[in-house]
């Protein structure tokens, strides 16, 4: 039996009494080098770790690949009140695939959820991988690395009042995933129709809800006219860490929609178009909040 010469990267080996041998870890290359006397190599940073007679010492070898999926947030989160919504508009509402119901509202031509996403799985009932710890959310190389598939809940915090206000923060490769995140009949919202607000000038205070830090605002007079209810949910940075609740909201436009990455500071709305540097580098392994549109 030739197994080959097999390499691998940040590998957990572990034996057991019945001669299982358990490989745990992403599997980076498979030389051309056969293996010699019926032996298995084991490898790491190209040195030979561990060796096995494939005849006398192993029963079975099996190849498993972990998924980041440690502290997993509830869904479906509906908590009555949990966000101060504007009492004099009218709202609609629409459901994700867990359950999770969100008040909507018509502005202009378009209709918004007024809420944050939070549904853990695609349209078609995969689950997101949530990723908790830091090193498993940042990339050594965003260049080559810039998908990052999966969700986390800010600070890691499972408490059911703050998703349900909050929502959850999605990583890049989530949001452009074909599988899609938002509910039926919706899509992520684009750049066109972010920047139908955006240029709105003199209205931009009227898309901001409510518990905002008092020092991200210079005006505290028109709060929520529109009903968009934008709130300061903050993100995650590519470097794993959490910055930003309470002065920031900061989102990604979605499949097919540029990829350009917007924040609002209660104030004042950010754009950075799709193809500048800086969006390539950072702004792809940002964990966002997002927003849904109706589809036409």
């Amino acid at each position: 039996m030739d197994f080959g010469n097999i390499s691998f990267k940040l590998i957990q080996l572990i034996t057991m009494k019945k001669k299982v041998i358990i490989i745990i870890g992403l599997c980076l290359n498979i030389c051309l080098l056969q293996a010699q006397n019926d032996t298995i190599y084991i490898m790491k940073s190209g040195a030979i770790i561990k060796q096995y007679n494939i005849k006398t010492e192993v029963d079975s070898i099996i190849f498993y690949t972990p998924i980041i999926n440690q502290i997993y947030p509830p869904s479906p989160v509906n908590i009555p009140n949990a966000i101060t919504f504007n009492p004099v508009l009218k709202y609609d509402t629409v459901k994700d695939i867990d359950g999770n119901i969100y008040k909507t509202i018509t502005i202009g031509k378009h209709q918004w959820m007024a809420e944050n996403l939070r549904v853990t799985r695609y349209r078609n009932g995969d689950p997101i991988p949530c990723i908790v710890n830091k090193e498993d959310w940042a990339f050594d190389e965003p260049l080559i690395s810039m998908e990052n598939r999966g969700l986390c809940v800010y600070n890691n915090d499972n408490n059911v009042d703050s998703i349900a206000k909050y929502g959850l923060l999605y990583g890049y490769g989530t949001i452009q995933d074909a599988r899609r995140i938002a509910p039926l009949g919706w899509h992520i919202a684009t750049d066109n129709e972010w920047l139908e607000i955006i240029y709105d000038r003199s209205n931009t205070l009227k898309y901001r809800g409510a518990d905002w830090s008092s020092s991200t605002l210079t005006d505290n007079t028109s709060i929520n006219n529109y009903g968009l209810t934008i709130l300061p949910s903050g993100c995650r940075s590519n470097n794993g860490n959490f910055n930003a609740r309470g002065s920031s909201f900061i989102t990604c436009t979605g499949f097919n929609g540029n990829n350009s990455y917007i924040s609002f500071n209660g104030s004042f709305f950010d754009f950075v178009g799709d193809g500048q540097l800086w969006n390539r580098m950072h702004a792809n392994l940002i964990g966002y909040s997002i927003r849904c549109v109706k589809d036409e």
